[in-house]
């Protein structure tokens, strides 16, 4: 696998239309959720971007739930540099954030299990019930229906 060079840092207000549209454009396949601009805007600070020739072609959000439990979401890589480490890179450093931030667990709901797995995330079995509040209000929205009924599969990994 070639790597490709580039840097993952922090996104900054002036990445938010290249998010937007990165993360639209696989919402537009139902692979993740649409993502509206001010909402990106507003959870800049979440975000982690990839970016190559200063062009953003990455991105990852770390959305912290609790003191206890954040959520990766919006984990996109440009189409066509994919499979080259960049989402490795993004979904890393989203757990370094989560590990230095004190927060033990970190969830995620996906349609590809066994990519995330090869991070270390493991299947789990949580009830709807169980979700945290502003999760699972966002969950009602996603594009085949509420966790459980939707096909996406709940992951942790644990940091402690």
């Amino acid at each position: 696998m070639k790597r490709l060079s580039g840097v993952a840092d922090q996104a900054r207000l002036s990445d938010a239309k290249s998010i937007q549209k990165l993360v639209n454009h696989f919402a537009d396949q139902d692979r993740m959720l649409h993502r509206k601009l001010k909402d990106i805007r507003k959870d800049i600070g979440d975000f982690i971007v990839y970016r190559m020739d200063g062009e953003v072609v990455g991105c990852a959000a770390l959305h912290r739930l609790s003191d206890n439990l954040a959520e990766i979401r919006a984990v996109a890589v440009r189409e066509k540099d994919q499979k080259h480490g960049i989402g490795r890179k993004l979904v890393e450093a989203c757990l370094e954030k989560a590990q230095t931030s004190g927060i033990p667990d970190v969830l995620l709901l996906t349609y590809e299990p066994g990519y995330f797995g090869r991070f270390g995330f493991e299947k789990t079995k949580i009830k709807i019930e169980n979700f945290h509040h502003k999760l699972y209000g966002e969950c009602l929205n996603r594009p085949k229906g509420p966790p459980g009924k939707c096909g996406e599969i709940a992951m942790v990994y644990h940091l402690s």
